[in-house]
């Protein structure tokens, strides 16, 4: 019985890589959704647009920031596929970064701000009360080493790809907690909590694309977040960490103890 089980998970450990795999090639494209950038724009987008070159040999900081460097990227790579070579990263721009991924289909999502449809998805409980802080962490611990590695998509919500928001509905939803799926929507609910005051189940906000809260991650403790990076996947994040620091919005308290 303990033989089959092991060559089980063995077999499951191989497809869940291959499945990574697949995915990482893919992932980028939906980030950056059907917006055009261009030489001063900042934000995830654009990081994600940085990723997409670097993985065709421009070496490029990975930093959000459409400076120049980027731009010569862009009017290099538009060169060699034949495109107009104006540094403007625009749809067919995109279709050439898919195309040379060499993925079938590239499916455009909604643009960031929209909210994507779920039966029952916007039903929210505020604040919901959990009996055990420390089983409260446990939890979510449990949570993250299932979604630990897996590659940021903007819209996804599996561990084939998933992006901020979906990651903290789903992890308080594997703690009972029910939330709406957008990081706007996630922003209302719940209460407000200082910085200095932050424990393990609230929603940390920032402001990466533009004013507002634009991005969610999920405080476990000592100053660490459960986050889906746009660069990293779902991943640790310090929040001192520079650039999370600087664009921190605020914190909301969906749990109480």
């Amino acid at each position: 019985m303990r033989n089959r089980y092991g060559r089980f998970m063995w077999r499951v450990g191989l497809l869940t890589l291959l499945a990574v795999f697949l995915v990482g090639t893919s992932h980028t494209f939906a980030a950056m959704g059907n917006r055009t950038l261009k030489q001063g724009m900042r934000g995830d987008d654009v990081r994600e647009l940085q990723l997409a070159l670097n993985r065709h040999g421009f070496k490029l900081a990975v930093d959000g920031h459409f400076g120049p460097k980027t731009r010569q990227a862009v009017e290099a790579f538009q060169r060699a596929n034949g495109l107009k070579a104006d540094g403007i990263a625009g749809k067919q721009t995109f279709a050439a970064l898919q195309k040379k991924a060499g993925n079938a289909k590239v499916q455009q999502p909604a643009r960031k701000g929209q909210t994507t449809s779920r039966s029952g998805a916007d039903r929210t409980r505020n604040p919901s009360t959990v009996q055990n802080k420390s089983q409260m962490l446990k939890q979510l611990y449990e949570f993250a080493d299932l979604y630990l590695g897996t590659p940021y998509r903007y819209g996804g919500t599996t561990r084939n790809g998933i992006d901020c928001s979906a990651l903290t509905q789903l992890a308080m939803k594997h703690v009972g907690i029910t939330i709406p799926r957008n990081t706007a929507s996630q922003y209302q609910v719940g209460q407000p909590v200082s910085r200095a005051q932050l424990q393990a189940g609230d929603l940390v906000f920032f402001s990466t694309t533009g004013p507002g809260p634009t991005h969610v991650a999920l405080y476990l403790e000592n100053g660490v977040l459960l986050n889906a990076s746009s660069s990293k996947g779902v991943t640790y994040t310090k929040l001192t960490e520079r650039y999370w620091n600087d664009r921190y919005y605020g914190a909301r308290r969906v749990v109480s103890y």
